[in-house]
C-alpha cells in the first residue's frame, strides 16, 4: 500500500514508535524509532514501485536462490514486501512462517524489519566496533551486511537525509526511555 496522506503516515509513525524500542540500541546510537521510520522513507513503494518487488538475485539461477523455497511458494519466495522492501526468504530465516504475501502488512513486516535489524544488522556492527552507527544500519539493512565492505553511498546517503527527516516529524526532543 502506498501510504500518502497524513493519516498513513501517521499509521506509519504509530509502527515505528511501537517497535522501535525492541531494536537493541544503546544510548549514544541512533534512535530506533527515528530509524525505522527512515527505513520505511527509505524503501517505501510509491508510483514507480507500487507492489512486491520481484528480486531476480532471488530467483532460478541467482545469487540467493532457495530451490526449496521456490518449490513451495515460486516467485513469491523471489518477492520483497512490504513499506520496508523486506525480502520473504530473510523473514523466512529469521523464523517467519506464513506466506509470503502477507508480509506485505507493515503490521506484519515490522517485527521481522526488527529481527533482522537485531540479529543481523546490529549484532554484525557491533562486533566490528562497540558503537552501531546510522551509516551501518542503512548500509547492513541494505545489503545484509554493515561490514561486508560494499557500501551503496547513495542509499546510506538518503538514509541519512531520512533520519532526519524522521527526527523532524516524530519529535526531536524525544527522551531515549
Amino acid at each position: 500500500m502506498i501510504r500518502r496522506t497524513e493519516e498513513e503516515l501517521r499509521d506509519m509513525r504509530g509502527l515505528c514508535w511501537g517497535w522501535g524500542y525492541r531494536l537493541d540500541l544503546r544510548a549514544g546510537e541512533p534512535l530506533g524509532v527515528w530509524v525505522l521510520y527512515a527505513l520505511f522513507l527509505n524503501e517505501r513503494y510509491n508510483a514507480q514501485n507500487p507492489v512486491p518487488r520481484l528480486e531476480p538475485s532471488y530467483c532460478p539461477g541467482g545469487r540467493y536462490y532457495s530451490d526449496r523455497l521456490w518449490k513451495l511458494y515460486g516467485e513469491d519466495s523471489a518477492k520483497s514486501y512490504s513499506n520496508w522492501q523486506l525480502m520473504f526468504a530473510t523473514a523466512h530465516e529469521l523464523g517467519y512462517r506464513g506466506m509470503p504475501h502477507e508480509l506485505d502488512d507493515d503490521t506484519v513486516a515490522v517485527r521481522w524489519v526488527v529481527e533482522l535489524l537485531n540479529r543481523r544488522v546490529i549484532r554484525k556492527a557491533r562486533s566490528n566496533d562497540q558503537v552501531v552507527t546510522l551509516e551501518e544500519l542503512c548500509d547492513g539493512y541494505n545489503t545484509g551486511n554493515p561490514i561486508d565492505g560494499y557500501r551503496n553511498s547513495e542509499y546510506v546517503r538518503r538514509g541519512l537525509e531520512h533520519y532526519a527527516q524522521a527526527r523532524e516529524s516524530m519529535g526531536a526532543s524525544l527522551a531515549r526511555a
